[in-house]
């Protein structure tokens, strides 16, 4: 089963690894997958047609969606990814992976 399974037909979802094969460590490694995880946000945005090169930051961090797509970034040990939804198809949604040892 893919990622993109988990989510209704109106979703858009984009994955994506972070080679860590070089010298990345520690915090450089989470900026790294923070990176690419809202690189992900901003290629299921343009499936859906918002066209974006960044998302902006809540205060608190959080990314900050078009007024008309509810979204979800998550981010571990090398996988990243992030699904959108239109807020006529869903009020919310999720996505969380976690490293399973």
């Amino acid at each position: 089963m893919d990622i993109e399974d988990l989510f209704p037909a109106a979703a858009a979802v984009a994955v994506n690894r972070v080679d860590f094969s070089g010298d990345l460590r520690g915090a450089e490694m989470r900026r790294a997958e923070f990176a690419a995880g809202r690189a992900c946000a901003c290629r299921a945005l343009a499936t859906l047609g918002a066209h974006t090169d960044s998302l902006d930051r809540a205060p608190n961090g959080a990314a900050l969606w078009p007024a008309d797509i509810v979204g979800s970034i998550s981010h571990s040990g090398g996988l990243c990814g992030a699904v959108a939804i239109p807020t006529t198809a869903a009020r919310g949604v999720g996505l969380d992976i976690e490293r399973i040892a």
